[in-house]
Order: C-alpha cells, then structure tokens, then sequence
C-alpha cells in the first residue's frame, strides 16, 4: 500500500508532538506505519522507542518538523514531562533491577546448601566412592556462583541506571546548566544571523546584475568569486558558457532559500530562548571575581623578594634597567609578572642576558611612570576567610562528599556476600576439579591385603608416608586401632584425612623426601604406595627404609619393572605380581608389585 493511500489515514489517527524542555519530535501512530513511512522517517533521524510507543527524533529540525507536518499536519505539544518519562524509565529500571537480584539471592541460596558439606579449594577424591557425585556437586556449585555474581552485577547495573535516569534530568533542570544552555542558544543565534545576512548581502549584490553587458559581466565574476554558493559560477562566466543574467538567476533563489531556511532556525532558536528565559525567572550565576594585585614599577638595587610560582617560596631576584621600547621588543613567551613576596603588588620580569649571566631577571622601566615603593602590607582580618559564594560551594561540596560516602557503604554492603564468592573463585578456584599430580589412589581391595601382608598389632605404630586419599589408612585402621601418622603432600587431601579421620589419626602436610627420622621418628610397620613414575617408587621406598625400627616390617606397592626387581628384590621376604589392571580403576594400567622387607635386628 502507498503513501498517498497511508497519509490521509495517518493525519486522522496519529499525532505528533514537541517539546520545548527536551527539544525533541515525537509522532504517536495508531497503527504499524508501511516500509515507505517508516524508510522516510528513519532517514530524516526518528527512531521507534517501543516503551513510549512513538517515534522520536533527537532534536527538532525544520526539516524533521516538515516531513510531520506533511504526514500529520499539525505539531502540537507534548503531554508528558521529561521528568515524566525519566520517573517511568527508573521504574522499568527498578523492575529489571529487582528481578536480577532475587536470581541472585537463589543463586546464592542454592550454591550454599549445597557448599556446607564441601569446603573451599578441596580437590576432588579420584577413586573415592564419592567422586562422581562430587565432580557434579563441584559443577554446580561453581556455575551457581558465576551466575550469582553475574546476576548481581546486573542487578546493580539496572540499580545505577534507574538513579542516573533521574539523576540526570534532575542535572538538567538545574538553573546553572539551563543558564548555560541558554548562553549556548544565543551562540547559536549569533552563528544564524550572521549566515542570513550573508544570504541577504548576496541577494542584494547579484540584484545589480542587470543585462549581460560588460559591466555586468565583470561585477558578475567579481560576486561569483566570494559568493561560498555559486562554486563553478567564474569559470562558467569567464569560459562564456553561461551569461550574467542566468547566473543572477540561479544565485538569488539558492540565497533566497538559504535566508528562509535561517529564518526558520531564528525564529526556533528565539522560542527556546524564551522558554529557557521563563524558567530561569531571573536566576543569574553569582560570579566570584579573582582578586588582582597592581603592577609597579620602582627602582630596587638591592633587588626584590619575590614568591616562587612552582614552589610558592621567597627568592631575591636582580632587577634589569631596559626602556619600553626595550622590552616590548621581548618576545611575550619571555616576560610577564612576579608576586612580591608580601602579595601586596606585582613587578615585571624578563628572560635577559647580559655578560656573566642569562635567565630570569625582574625589570624597572626607565621611561614609565615610576611608583613608590610600597611599605609592609598591612594585616587584613578578612584574609583567608571564605566569601558567601565560596562557603556555600564549600557546603556543597561536602555534602556530596558525605552522600557519595554514604552511596558507597550501601553498595559495599549489598555486595559483600557476592564479593565473598568471587574472591573464592578467583582465589581459590571454589570446589576445585583437578585430579591430584601422581596420585593413582589404591583400590581397596589391594589396600586390605597390604594390610594383612603387614601383620599389623595394636601395640604397633604405623606410618603411611604417602597417604593420598587414605585409602590405605582406612585399610589399616580397620585392621587393627595401632598408632597411626600420614604423611601427604597435597595440602587438599589432608584437610579431607583430617576431617574423615579425626584425632584417631596424626596427618602431616609434609613431603616425605624432605623429613628425616628426627622430624617423625621410627615405626614398627611401614606400608606405602609411593608414586611409580621415574624410579619414584624405588626412591620412595630405600628411604622410608631409614623410618623402620629393627626387626619392623615395611609392606610396599612399587612398579612391576626390570630396574624394580633389580634393585629392590634381593632385599624383600614376600615378593608378589599384582594381576594386570589392578589399579584401571584409579585411572592407570601400570604393572604393579606387591612387597615386604623385613628390618633385621
């Protein structure tokens, strides 16, 4: 459907507005507008604003006000207020804010529960029966903490929209940015004028080009040459491709146009003048003057005390003897003024050289008036005191200190328990989904019969000197109640043994190859299942040798290789070959050994 079918039904359906306050157009259709309506609007600047239901145009232009005029017909004003629309935004804002801060608060809640029994940074028990659960547990609980952070922070995002959108049109009711605003307007007022009498100047001039004689020839080239809207008219005119009279012609309408155009521009600019005037009713800035001190000049041959201007210390400079004519001639980069350093007066000074010396030097003019040197400043009371315009700024200023202050303790404290769960992620990772480095926990079937192999008695103490997950030390305990030490090196896998076993079992966070027996002691019974990789397992085991009290027994699992059995057979009583895949269910299908070495007396 086209737009001569669409303009009728438009002007009796939709309406258009403006407002003075925002300087904006808006058109409320009652209908979807078609592709050829809308494409036009959108070209002159409008854009849809869904929550208003209207299309707005960022500020009023004649030729946005015509294109309404031609699809409405008439412009009238704008029911709502700024302040209107500002209070309507915060309060989709404060929806927007509030729905993302209750997901937050049920993220929060959620990833508590299921937290409580898991604390921060534990790695995940490979091998424990406990470990699928866990790997889902840690899921959940750290995407819960990403979306709890994630939604508070939009939340707080909706928070300071909805502030700002206030906020801000509050900014701009202000009488001082409406005072400014105002000044701005007379700027573009002046600009206007200015444009519109160069098109009336040129109306005017190309209205003396009467007939294409020669005379009119000339001032015809001579008009071309200035006028910024006749580009190409000289050439044409010198070239003879066009006469004195046609290029009058063509010239006076664009002028024409352009004045009307102005006009429009004036007449607008006048009318917002006058709104900006009426509600500043009479508010004007209060403008505090910068106190000057006088220039002097007065022979000083001992020189003068002066303040320093970078350092605001007293300084004794020499004084110059030049004439006007003289120090005119000083470029103005190397000359200026001096505060004495009672602040009473000013005296000149000069970038001068002379033999023995280039720098800064003040200056005493020959030629010129010369004044009296003045006698000490005499002390003012007022000094130093804050004028009524300084002290309400100071006022004002330390209470928007005191909100901003207060602004911030409120958001700290919303965000605190948010803060919390992103430093733990940050941190310490949250429930942590990596398995420990060289640690093949020991199933626990293997874990019993390294137990029995050991021949534990209750008297006994036992050392296991590379726990893990504490597989063996379950296996141990549930032998026989001996006195038990685990040494681990994984910092997570002994605050797990700690909580799991309690005081029934010493755990040590410690790397064993760095203790000695002086550190631990010596143990009537020593079962292990050391790390296998690069002889680990035989390094592990010739030095928990040195642990073993005479006639104890040490129960190992070592690594079923050729270097193994080399190096390590020959001292053991019980020797035996673990079937293939007896640790697959720990993650690995190394060919493992089941030994004991028994100490001699």
């Amino acid at each position: 459907m086209g737009t001569e079918n669409h303009v009728p039904e438009l002007a009796e359906t939709a309406d258009a507005t403006y407002c003075a306050e925002d300087n904006k157009l808006r058109l409320y259709p009652a209908f979807r507008l078609d592709r050829e309506i809308f494409d036009r609007l959108k070209a002159e600047g409008f854009h849809w604003a869904p929550k208003q239901e209207c299309f707005v145009a960022p500020a009023w232009t004649p030729e946005r006000e015509d294109v309404l005029h031609e699809l409405v017909g008439e412009v009238g004003d704008e029911d709502t207020t700024p302040e209107e629309r500002a209070r309507d935004r915060a309060r989709r804002f404060e929806e927007y804010m509030d729905k993302r801060k209750a997901e937050a608060e049920a993220a929060h809640e959620a990833v508590h529960e299921l937290a409580d029994g898991i604390p921060m940074g534990q790695p995940i028990l490979v091998g424990h029966h406990s470990e699928k659960r866990a790997r889902k547990d840690a899921e959940r609980i750290d995407n819960g903490m990403r979306k709890a952070i994630k939604s508070f922070k939009t939340s707080e995002y909706w928070r300071g929209r909805a502030h700002r959108t206030v906020a801000h049109q509050r900014y701009l009711a202000k009488p001082e940015v409406r005072w400014k605003r105002r000044k701005k307007l007379g700027t573009d007022k002046r600009r206007c004028e200015k444009v519109l009498k160069t098109c009336e100047k040129f109306t005017r001039v190309w209205r003396k080009v009467t007939d294409n004689h020669l005379e009119s020839f000339k001032l015809a080239k001579a008009i071309a040459n200035y006028d910024p809207h006749a580009r190409g008219t000289w050439s044409k005119l010198d070239k003879g491709t066009v006469t004195p009279i046609e290029a009058r012609d063509r010239a006076i309408p664009i002028h024409e146009e352009a004045a009307e155009y102005q006009k429009r521009w004036l007449w607008h600019i006048d009318n917002r003048i006058a709104y900006e005037t009426e509600q500043l009713d009479g508010w004007e800035p209060v403008v505090v003057k910068r106190k000057t001190v006088p220039i002097l000049n007065y022979e000083a041959p001992d020189g003068i005390d002066v303040r320093n201007i970078y350092h605001g210390t007293v300084e004794r400079m020499h004084q110059e003897h030049m004439t006007r004519k003289e120090y005119a001639a000083i470029n103005k980069d190397y000359k200026g003024t001096r505060v004495v350093g009672d602040k009473s007066h000013r005296v000149r000074s000069a970038m001068v050289g002379r033999p023995g010396f280039k720098g800064l030097s003040l200056v005493f003019l020959t030629d010129s008036k010369v004044h009296e040197k003045p006698g000490p400043k005499a002390e003012d009371p007022n000094e130093g005191l804050l004028t009524r315009a300084e002290l309400e700024y100071a006022h004002a200023k330390l209470d928007s200190s005191k909100k901003m202050r207060r602004k911030m303790a409120e958001q700290e404290e919303r965000a605190a328990p948010f803060k919390a769960l992103e430093d733990s992620l940050k941190n310490d990772g949250g429930v942590k989904t990596v398995v420990v480095p060289k640690l093949f926990p020991t199933p626990m079937p293997l874990a019993k019969k390294a137990a029995i192999l050991a021949q534990i008695e209750v008297e006994h103490s036992v050392l296991e000197p590379s726990a893990g997950t504490g597989n063996l030390v379950i296996a141990i305990r549930d032998s026989a109640p001996a006195h038990l030490t685990a040494i681990e090196v994984n910092h997570g896998c002994c605050v797990h043994m700690r909580q799991m076993f309690g005081i029934q079992v010493i755990v040590e966070n410690e790397n064993f190859l760095h203790l000695t027996p002086k550190d631990i002691g010596r143990f009537d019974r020593i079962v292990m299942n050391p790390p296998f990789g690069r002889l680990s397992d035989v390094i592990h085991i010739e030095h928990a040798l040195q642990f073993l009290e005479p006639e104890g027994r040490l129960v190992a699992i070592c690594g079923g290789g050729p270097r193994q059995e080399r190096m390590l057979k020959p001292q053991t009583s019980h020797w035996e070959r673990l079937p293939e895949g007896s640790f697959k269910s720990s993650g690995t299908n190394v060919n493992t050994v089941l030994l004991a070495i028994d100490k001699e007396a």
